[in-house]
């Protein structure tokens, strides 16, 4: 008699493994999708190292190629447009006039293998790349697109290398400078706005200092008025000099001065 392994249809057991089994799939699911569409943080410092990471190319045909400096020139500004990298982060190898079989024919064609980083090589990134690419390659080269075989290979953070350092590296050291320069400009911006409220409490201690709100009063005067003793109030401008009077002089009259004026006789 055969052992039986599987249990048979309608086991109990069987739909407790299968109830037990979806809420791990569902569990797996939702976190698929929860770091497909998590917002991630910005951070200028990785953003920056990754721009400017390395996109190299190596092309092999066996096609002969008279202008070696203008192909390797248009093929770096064709990948350069599309990874959205600048020239200077483009890496191309030309090996042309090679021995090559492609399809078991010896007619023109062409293996491109393009290393870039995991994030640009995406389903979708690749599909819209491989049909743009090998367009252009066709309108440089001559060679049909069905001729040519085009290669994706991701390379991650961790196993790309420049200037003696790998690229999770530059990101490491990225981040902290940013995060440092984020702190300095946070500090000089405390000192900036604690520097009007220092000013602030030196002026509302000047205004409160006694010898500069409240001045000396002298003691009051017999008047009670508040004048100070020894001195009597007076009108504004009393103690000023008058001014001159000016008198019109008398003088005498014409026929006075003529006849003289007689003097009366005493007897």
């Amino acid at each position: 008699m055969r052992h039986i392994e599987r249990p048979p249809p309608g086991d109990v057991s069987t739909r407790k493994n299968r109830s037990q089994s979806k809420p791990e799939l569902t569990s797996k699911r939702s976190q698929y999708f929860e770091d497909a569409f998590s917002v991630k943080e910005a951070n200028p410092g990785r953003d920056r190292v990754l721009s400017e990471s390395i996109i190299m190319a190596d092309f092999k045909t066996n096609v002969e190629i008279s202008d070696e400096f203008n192909f390797i020139t248009e093929l770096s500004y064709i990948l350069s447009t599309r990874y959205l990298r600048p020239l200077s982060s483009v890496v191309v190898t030309l090996q042309h006039s090679a021995c090559m079989v492609f399809c078991g024919t010896f007619e023109k064609a062409y293996v491109l293998t393009i290393h870039a980083l995991p994030s640009q090589m995406q389903p979708t990134t690749n599909k819209r790349n491989a049909a743009l690419i090998q367009k252009n390659l066709e309108e440089l080269l001559g060679v049909r697109p069905a001729r040519g075989f085009l290669r994706f290979i991701p390379a991650p953070e961790d196993n790309t290398a420049r200037n003696g350092k790998t690229l999770a590296g530059e990101i490491e050291e990225g981040v902290k400078l940013t995060a440092g320069e984020a702190s300095d400009e946070f500090i000089g911006l405390r000192r900036h706005r604690s520097k009007p409220k220092s000013r602030l409490s030196s002026f509302g201690t000047f205004r409160s200092s006694p010898e500069v709100l409240a001045p000396s009063e002298e003691p009051a005067g017999p008047s009670g008025r508040g004048e100070p003793a020894g001195q009597t109030s007076t009108p504004f401008g009393s103690d000023l000099p008058a001014p001159p009077v000016k008198t019109a002089k008398r003088t005498k009259s014409f026929v006075a001065s003529f006849f003289g004026r007689s003097e009366p006789k005493h007897g």
